[in-house]
């Protein structure tokens, strides 16, 4: 709003955004007609502001998305100000852009609440793109095809990033995020190189505290896993953290507890689901461990509180 002093009675001029004129507030004096309006014009792209009769003052609405064929830049014409045909409006609302810009939203929200870098969400979406264009989310829930997709991209770019955390972010279900995972993963298939779990046992092995030669020796016998465990079903982060506590705990200077690496894993992992992937290490332990650590060494990581 542009301000300036009244030659009558000296109060303020305010702009008539309407009438496009400068006036007195106090005694109606017009100053000025046929003023350019320079500030920013009124967008609509923010359906939250338009909703509650506000307007969003970007002035070029939101920036573009080459995901979707019109660049993010399509203009939509309200029914009230238009003479278009009903079928035609109902066309414009309901397009493919539409339903992905709405996946595209969603991603972008829950990727900056995961910590996610934009190269990982935009990898999400040209996914997300992807199954909608193949139909494969018709009669499945929005969050539980977001979750999927998110938990996929993580596990593609070694985000340490669990599930549980992804479930509880989207506020997704998990047996339909399951049900839609296994469906997504054939058209997006991970390679089995447990780079997440890896990553994570860096992340706990900075908060525990841990050395170099425990933290290495835990992600040499990580990457064994998915070559050595294949008939079994297991989360490779949970894995990590069972890693981390056979490890841990037989190291004299730690002797870290169950109850102290589901507490580091911020209770992401309960303390019965480690023991659970803890049970599976053991079962396979002389397989992974070999040429990690000498076998006198491995017979003493069965024997733990947790067995």
């Amino acid at each position: 709003m542009i301000e300036q002093t009244c030659s009558n009675c000296k109060d303020y001029l305010v702009v008539d955004q309407s009438e496009g004129t400068l006036v007195c507030k106090n005694c109606g004096l017009v100053a000025a007609v046929k003023l350019i309006d320079e500030s920013l014009e009124a967008s609509y792209a923010n359906n939250e502001c338009s909703e509650i009769g506000l307007t969003d003052t970007r002035r070029a609405g939101t920036s573009n998305n080459t995901l979707l064929s019109d660049q993010g830049l399509g203009t939509f014409i309200h029914a009230k100000h238009s003479s278009l045909p009903k079928w035609t409006l109902n066309k414009t609302l309901f397009s493919k852009n539409e339903t992905f810009s709405r996946g595209f939203n969603s991603l972008k929200e829950f990727g900056t609440i995961l910590g996610l870098k934009e190269e990982v969400v935009f990898e999400a979406m040209k996914m997300f793109k992807k199954v909608c264009e193949e139909k494969l989310t018709r009669s499945r829930p929005h969050e539980a095809v977001i979750s999927a997709l998110i938990l996929i991209v993580c596990r593609k770019f070694g985000v340490p990033v669990t599930a549980r955390r992804i479930l509880s972010v989207c506020g997704a279900e998990a047996k339909k995020v399951l049900n839609f995972f296994k469906v997504a993963v054939k058209f997006f298939p991970l390679e089995n190189n447990c780079s997440s779990g890896i990553n994570y046992i860096s992340v706990l092995g900075f908060k525990l505290g841990l050395g170099s030669i425990i933290s290495n020796s835990c992600k040499k016998v990580l990457a064994k896993v998915p070559q050595v465990i294949q008939n079994e079903v297991f989360d490779e982060l949970c894995m990590a953290a069972s890693l981390v506590y056979a490890f841990a705990y037989m190291s004299k200077a730690l002797r870290l507890s169950l109850k102290e690496i589901a507490e580091a894993t911020e209770l992401e992992f309960e303390e019965s689901l480690i023991r659970t992937h803890y049970k599976l290490f053991f079962k396979y332990r002389y397989k992974l461990c070999e040429g990690v650590c000498s076998k006198k060494y491995t017979d003493e990581l069965g024997f733990t509180d947790s067995y």
